[in-house]
């Protein structure tokens, strides 16, 4: 799961995720539990740290940004100035290396675990098509809000392989929505029939939510 630093939240949720579960485990009865999916990452934490090994690696993961707007210029409404994408890139590496200006909030019982991890963030540098690229493509989707009921029809609209990115989504949630992420499919006995859907691997974040202002007026 990713968490995204945001400074609007009124009366929304923080994150959709569980409705969105609820959501795909009424259409596929059989898919994978929450549950069943913690207890394997549970084993594979254990089964890792007996292997643990030091290492100075930094892991580069290409992230492009879809932003679904409704005809708006670039920089207002939800077609989102490209200054706020980077925004968001950049609090999204602060976090995951601990560099973030409240690490010092930590709880004391996550102290002794608390640290950075070698994975870093960045733009996509080229499309693919191997094309020179900024990481951000717009695409007027023609409506002014999307349930999360509509993902497939969003994502249609633009999406790059998920074996080579990290596709974000950044457009306008109806309701309380704020974002949410697609649930990881495992290897867990008895569930080796469920459906992988690549074209839907990603997160998805409401426009308004999406970046930081302590970095420009957005």
């Amino acid at each position: 799961l990713f968490f995204y630093s945001v400074n609007y939240l009124q009366a929304q949720d923080r994150c959709s995720f569980i409705r969105y579960e609820q959501m795909l485990q009424k259409l596929n009865p059989n898919k994978e539990s929450q549950l069943s999916f913690e207890n394997w990452m549970n084993e594979k934490v254990i089964q890792g740290n007996k292997n643990l090994r030091s290492s100075a690696t930094t892991y580069t993961i290409p992230v492009v940004v879809h932003v679904i707007h409704n005809g708006e210029s670039v920089g207002n409404g939800i077609n989102i100035s490209d200054e706020q994408i980077q925004s968001q890139i950049q609090v999204l590496n602060e976090d995951f290396q601990r560099l973030n200006a409240d690490a010092s909030n930590t709880p004391s019982e996550f102290l002794s675990v608390a640290g950075s991890i070698s994975i870093e963030f960045v733009l996509a540098r080229r499309d693919p098509d191997g094309l020179a690229s900024n990481g951000i493509v717009r695409v007027n989707g023609g409506k002014s809000a999307w349930g999360i009921n509509e993902e497939t029809a969003f994502k249609s609209l633009s999406y790059w392989p998920a074996e080579d990115y990290l596709n974000i989504w950044v457009l306008n949630l109806s309701g309380s929505d704020i974002g949410y992420a697609s649930f990881p499919v495992s290897n867990l006995a008895g569930l080796e029939n469920i459906t992988d859907n690549r074209l839907t691997d990603g997160v998805i974040i409401d426009f308004k939510v999406f970046g930081s202002d302590n970095f420009g007026s957005f």
